[in-house]
């Protein structure tokens, strides 16, 4: 190690000295030295980065609202961000996730199966009049990827009809929370941002205002106040990413300045090139008299001789000394490799695949094409189980059955199934097949199956054994019958035999 000037200096007046100083600081700059995470470098390269230590809800605060407003503005004027949600919600929620009543017994399933149905098949479920629970749950999921969270509130009404249900829902907006309301209450009860908890960290109730904070066509010289609704009351629903936390963020946070960017290049490169082609030529003036300014003094051109507009198939007389020379717009390199690079990392974003996003399917085969289908499966999985059956639908189902013991029906025993929406087939010559063959193998179930099909079980299997028992009644031996095939499923009663269906791969 090279001494320093200090070192130099005191070595002669005081050896000891100046060698322990020597050992400590050849000690520490091996400690210095020392790799243990590259990450955690607090060197120059490192020196901009801002890593805090903060718990989930505290690395939100202040930029919640800003993340929110940011994603909105987005969806209302970006395909990009506008195509991500519609692709989340249809994917996620699709033609609806169905609950199917299981009771203890067949009479209680149907029945209960029936009120379940008239409360939510029509607008008895929405506060509004408006949505059924398939729109409802559509318009859940888009709230909560494009805000990071929605409220739904339960809202006590007067039955009619055959509904007996005395509960309706109204879905409300993350904006309704009362950010302002924070304060210490007796027993180690606080309430932060407009949550209220025990000293247990549990919700004990929600601080709403009364009207949209954003409204300012109507209450905008209202002063407007927030009520306390208990947490029974209230279903928040977020993607819930850290422990301890208690508020959601756009799923476009992480990608927010990419597309805003992304979005002004593309406006840039829009208006550069409709101001290039707007010059389509210029007129020069190779005369050395000007005759002024204009030229017009001196017996030169008239405003109606200028050549000012250009249209197809025309042909221009210019006079003597005039040269017309075309501009040449200017051309975008790599703007496909750049807008692919960005819309990728928006899709990952958002939690989806580019194609989905983008449409493009150019460079993609089938084997890639399905690897990434079945990743985005993955997430809309995980979508679908942790928030909008855990979160949501359960709770949901919780105010269906206290609604039926206040209707003084018997619920005893009864719980609902959730049948999620179809995932089309990506080839159903070999997918079908493997079904078959897995049921058979006792690897999973026909109700399962079906449900993974979007189908309830039940309906379908009744559906089936009326249509057999009229084919019988007539007669007639069908394909469509699974009865009429044996055990390998390709024998038919009548003894007619089919081929064993090619199913190997294509070259």
């Amino acid at each position: 190690m090279k001494l320093n000037l200090f070192e130099r200096v005191i070595g002669p007046i005081a050896p000891r000295y100046a060698l322990n100083r020597v050992k400590s600081r050849a000690a520490l700059e091996m400690f210095a030295n020392t790799r243990r995470f590259d990450g955690a470098s607090k060197t120059s390269r490192f020196s901009g980065w801002k890593r805090p230590g903060t718990n989930a809800d505290s690395a939100m605060a202040g930029s919640i609202s800003a993340l929110r407003n940011g994603s909105r503005d987005l969806t209302r004027n970006n395909p990009w961000a506008s195509k991500a949600l519609k692709v989340i919600a249809n994917n996620t929620v699709g033609t609806g996730i169905k609950g199917q009543v299981v009771g203890r017994n067949k009479t209680q399933s149907k029945k209960l199966q029936e009120k379940w149905k008239i409360w939510t098949e029509g607008g008895n479920i929405d506060l509004d009049n408006k949505l059924d629970l398939v729109a409802l749950e559509s318009l859940i999921i888009t709230a909560v990827a494009e805000s990071g969270e929605a409220l739904i509130r339960r809202a006590v009404v007067k039955p009619t009809g055959p509904n007996v249900i005395p509960f309706k829902v109204q879905v409300l907006e993350p904006d309704f929370i009362d950010t302002t309301k924070n304060d210490h209450l007796s027993q180690g009860v606080y309430i932060q941002d407009g949550i209220e908890f025990n000293n247990r960290g549990e919700v004990l109730a929600y601080w709403l205002y009364d009207k949209h904070p954003g409204e300012m066509r109507t209450y905008w010289f209202n002063k407007i106040e927030s009520t306390r609704y208990p947490a029974d009351e209230i279903i928040h629903v977020f993607d819930k990413t850290r422990p301890g936390q208690t508020r959601g963020y756009p799923w476009v946070s992480a990608a927010i300045r990419r597309l805003k960017d992304y979005d002004d290049y593309e406006d840039a490169q829009l208006v550069r090139q409709k101001i290039a082609a707007a010059f389509v030529g210029f007129v020069y003036d190779s005369t050395k008299e000007s005759g002024g300014d204009t030229g017009l003094e001196a017996g030169g051109e008239t405003d109606e001789d200028k050549l000012e507009n250009f249209q197809p198939g025309m042909f221009e007389h210019l006079g003597p000394g005039k040269d017309v020379k075309f501009s040449s717009p200017p051309t975008v390199s790599n703007y496909a490799e750049y807008a692919r690079s960005n819309l990728m990392g928006v899709a990952a974003a958002y939690g989806i695949t580019y194609e989905s996003l983008t449409g493009d399917y150019s460079n993609v085969n089938f084997s890639s094409g399905r690897m990434g289908w079945l990743e985005m499966s993955r997430n809309v999985n995980k979508w679908q189980a942790s928030i909008m059956r855990a979160q949501f639908l359960e709770r949901l189902a919780s105010w269906f059955f206290f609604g039926l013991e206040l209707a003084g029906e018997d619920v005893k025993g009864a719980s609902i199934k959730w049948v999620y929406p179809k995932r089309e087939m990506i080839d159903p010559t070999k997918e079908i097949p493997a079904l078959i063959k897995s049921a058979r193998a006792g690897l999973t179930s026909i109700p399962r199956i079906h449900a993974s099909m979007g189908e309830n079980s039940d309906e379908i299997l009744e559906e089936i054994a009326e249509f057999n028992e009229k084919m019988d009644k007539l007669g007639i031996i069908s394909d469509a019958d699974p009865r009429n095939t044996n055990i390998q499923g390709m024998q038919h009663k009548d003894g007619t035999a089919e081929p064993e269906p090619d199913n190997t791969d294509e070259e």
